[in-house]
Formats: C-alpha cells, structure tokens, sequence
C-alpha cells in the first residue's frame, strides 16, 4: 500500500498523550495515529440507526398496528 507523508500540529499535551500510546502498545507514533484516524472514520460512515437494531426485542408483538393504545392508552 501507497503511503502518504502529512504533516500535523498538535498541543503538547496531545503529543503526550500519543507518545504515552506508543509506548503503552510498543509501536510507533505514526501507528498509533493510523490506528486512531481509521477507528475515527469507521465510527463516522456507521449507520447511526444501526445501534438501534434490537432495542425493542420485548415490547408487544402488535406495537406497530396499535402503538396509539400504547402510547396514549385505551380510548373510549
């Protein structure tokens, strides 16, 4: 794979925290911000309704037919 030289600028207390990183994994500073970029991206392009799936496992099977009953309840 291609790689591309860039050039950053960052607080000294972010510097030590990536320096504290590197030494913490034993791998470079350069992997550590690889690593933390691709993990950024990836959370970004997931699907925010994504974390929904699921959610409602256990409500009532006919919630989508009658969810009025079960939001605002019996009517006369």
């Amino acid at each position: 794979m291609l790689s591309v030289k860039k050039l950053v600028y960052m607080t000294e207390d972010q510097e030590r925290l990536l320096r504290e990183a590197a030494r913490r994994e034993n791998i470079s500073e350069a992997e550590v911000m690889r690593r933390a970029l691709e993990a950024y991206v990836r959370g970004r392009l997931q699907d925010p309704f994504r974390e929904l799936i699921g959610m409602a496992n256990d409500g009532p099977v006919d919630g989508a037919e009658k969810h009025d009953r079960y939001i605002y309840g019996e009517r006369p």
